[in-house]
């Protein structure tokens, strides 16, 4: 099983012996780095990634609420819960809502027990599990619906191209043909192949019969 990764800064000695000494007494946490000001924690946690960050907010060169800040403006590192550490003179309700505000998940005021502090970091430590277990989820389900809309919308475009060709395909059976913009039946066109031979052979009767007849036999055979 993994070890989870803390990072833990505080200036005053005594509080990072008494941290320390927690989290070493349980096998499942494991310390990323020790710090004592708020540069060495941003450059450890942006280095070790860790599963939680235990920041004291009153730290040299800069505060944890500016750490904070800074850490919730990545977003490669916006996620890691971070869990703030005070002595602050302000009454708690006025820092702790300092310390969410700012991004934070939780706040322990100084002097605290160790043993209120490890129950913290457990329950956080599993909201962060369930955290990343649900986004991890659902970015499968994105996937999964990306995947499927465009299986669908393959399948309505070849639909598609498979009516268009049907549809223009030209007619090479049946009673009508397309001949430019108009049309005749297939009996019509027959009907007219009959006819024609005969209106031919009275055209050269005709033809004929004006080289050979008198006008008024002439005039019967047109008649006629």
């Amino acid at each position: 099983m993994r070890s989870i990764c803390i990072v833990v800064a505080d200036d005053h000695p005594v509080v990072l012996r008494g941290l320390v000494t927690l989290l070493n007494d349980d096998k499942s946490f494991k310390i990323g780095a020790i710090c004592r000001n708020g540069v060495e924690s941003i450059e450890a946690i942006q280095r070790y990634l860790p599963d939680l960050a235990l920041l004291d907010i009153n730290m040299p060169e800069m505060t944890g609420f500016d750490v904070c800040r800074r850490l919730k403006s990545d977003e490669r590192l916006a996620q890691i819960p971070v869990l703030f550490l005070s002595a602050l003179s302000e009454t708690e309700d006025r820092v702790r809502v300092k310390a969410l505000r700012c991004g934070g998940v939780d706040f322990i005021s100084k002097p605290f027990q160790f043993e209120e502090v490890r129950a913290r970091i457990e329950t956080h430590l599993k909201l962060y599990s369930l955290q990343r277990t649900l986004s991890f989820q659902n970015e499968r389900l994105e996937q999964a619906v990306a995947a499927r809309t465009k299986e669908l919308a393959e399948a309505n475009l070849r639909r598609s191209r498979r009516r268009t060709r049907t549809h223009a395909t030209p007619a090479t059976s049946g009673w009508s043909v397309r001949v430019g913009t108009g049309r005749r039946s297939g009996l019509a066109c027959r009907e007219h192949s009959r006819r024609a031979p005969a209106a031919s052979r009275a055209s050269r009767c005709i033809a004929r019969s004006a080289t050979t007849c008198p006008p008024g036999a002439q005039k019967r055979a047109i008649r006629t």
